[in-house]
């Protein structure tokens, strides 16, 4: 079966159109990748490859900080585990410090690296909250406070991969303006629409974006 190409004109010094394609494998090396549930950078500077996936997302509210590190808000190893992408991530007991609780907006990103000399470096370039019926985007969100997994919770993370291993990062996120959600069509509760997330990352100078599954707003919990 042929792979669907993916094409985009470039414009050299010359003024001469060039075409450069990408297969629809979600691997890349210059940056022309489409959303996907899976992507895959080589880096251009060692060679290493990445791959990247959306694990889990929690759209909730926004908690206050608590010392720069999230720790508070982290979700437990048991909710790490959860369903690729879905919005089951729980904060733990207590939310983000405070008497009541806090569910933090969160984002949790699984990667892959393969076998080299170097590490990679990873950035968010851009979080964005998309209606999942429409795929209008409704909100931007801010990524902070990156964190990666350490086998007993989260600890703060210098946005590096490490050749050949697995790592699991975690981002607080701003919270999506329910209120304006809310209003912007009073037939729909923001509780009862289904979103995707765009998470555009730039790892070695390379960027993709990575695309949730279907979310849902975090229920409001009684205190």
């Amino acid at each position: 079966m042929l792979n669907r190409l993916r094409c985009a004109v470039i414009f050299g010094a010359l003024g001469l159109a060039v075409l450069a394609c990408t297969a629809g494998s979600g691997s890349t090396t210059g940056g022309l990748s489409e959303p996907q549930k899976q992507a895959q950078v080589t880096s251009p500077t060692s060679g290493l490859v990445v791959t990247a996936t959306i694990s889990a997302v929690t759209l909730g509210d926004e908690c206050a900080a608590s010392a720069g590190i999230a720790a508070d808000c982290a979700p437990t190893q048991a909710t790490d585990a959860g369903a690729e992408g879905g919005a089951s991530g729980k904060a733990a007991p207590g939310g983000c410090g405070g008497p009541s609780y806090c569910q933090q907006s969160n984002v949790q990103i699984a990667f892959n690296a393969g076998t080299g000399t170097q590490n990679a470096k990873v950035e968010v370039v851009s979080v964005t909250l998309l209606d999942a019926a429409s795929g209008k985007i409704v909100d931007t969100l801010k990524a902070s406070h990156p964190q990666a997994w350490s086998g007993n919770g989260y600890a703060s993370w210098d946005e590096s991969i490490k050749p050949a291993g697995e790592l699991k990062a975690s981002y607080d996120l701003s919270a999506p303006a329910w209120s304006t959600l809310s209003a912007s069509d009073s037939r729909v509760s923001s509780y009862g629409t289904k979103y995707k997330l765009h998470v555009t990352l730039r790892i070695d100078g390379v960027e993709i974006t990575l695309e949730s599954t279907d979310l849902s707003r975090e229920p409001a919990v009684a205190t």
